[in-house]
């Protein structure tokens, strides 16, 4: 795992790493919630292409940690090519990503994957969709599970392909699409309405789910 050094914020000397640049999605701090989800999709598809058969149709249902907020995630159109990196035509399945693969975030170990999403999607908050409610990028995936017994995320020598779990993360990003049918991320927070310690609303969502079924519903 890394953080980019973009995301890192440094001592006023310049000389050392402090801590990273905003909240991030991949800390050891969590607070147990409600959830659950269902997740049907075809992997069709084995590389980005705009005219990938690849399905999803996805739906989540989570809270807030304080109870105060119920989210509601759909996904039924797929994102067919990475903006950022490849994403397998919109669904990927027995594959490797995150860590040194290029594929994801390397502030998350390299993980061994059952199945993952990329799409675009809605939040419901409360059961209304609010501002900068749609066209979201979702991303979730089913994968060897990377939490110790103290739910901190560990390295690559620590993933644990003995259990699996599933992973949806929301992150601050809308997904808009030119004037030549291309897809752009565009930053946009997504509209929690979880106000943080620090006091600044949380503009993301991770959330993970222990009980991973396959061919089931998870939670």
């Amino acid at each position: 795992m890394g953080v980019p050094l973009a995301a890192r914020l440094t001592t006023e000397d310049g000389t050392a790493y402090t801590t990273t640049a905003g909240p991030r999605p991949f800390s050891d701090n969590f607070a147990t919630i409600n959830g659950s989800y269902k997740l049907k999709a075809r992997d069709t598809t084995l590389a980005d292409d705009p005219a990938s058969k690849d399905k999803i149709n996805y739906s989540a249902t989570v809270t807030s940690p304080d109870g105060a907020n119920t989210y509601r995630i759909s996904v039924k159109q797929i994102l067919p090519v990475g903006v950022d990196h490849p994403v397998f035509g919109g669904v990927g399945s027995n594959m490797i990503h995150h860590g040194m693969t290029g594929i994801g975030t390397k502030m998350q170990p390299t993980q061994p994957t059952v199945a993952a999403i990329w799409g675009i999607g809605t939040i419901k908050v409360n059961g209304v969709v609010p501002e900068r409610g749609e066209n979201r990028l979702v991303h979730s995936m089913i994968t060897c599970d990377v939490r110790d017994e103290d739910y901190r995320l560990v390295f690559d020598d620590g993933v644990d392909c003995s259990n699996i779990h599933t992973h949806l993360m929301l992150p601050n990003v809308q997904i808009a699409v030119d004037e030549k049918g291309n897809h752009e991320e565009v930053a946009s927070p997504v509209p929690t309405g979880f106000i943080l310690p620090n006091g600044m609303e949380q503009p993301f969502l991770h959330v993970m789910f222990e009980n991973t079924v396959i061919g089931g519903r998870g939670e």
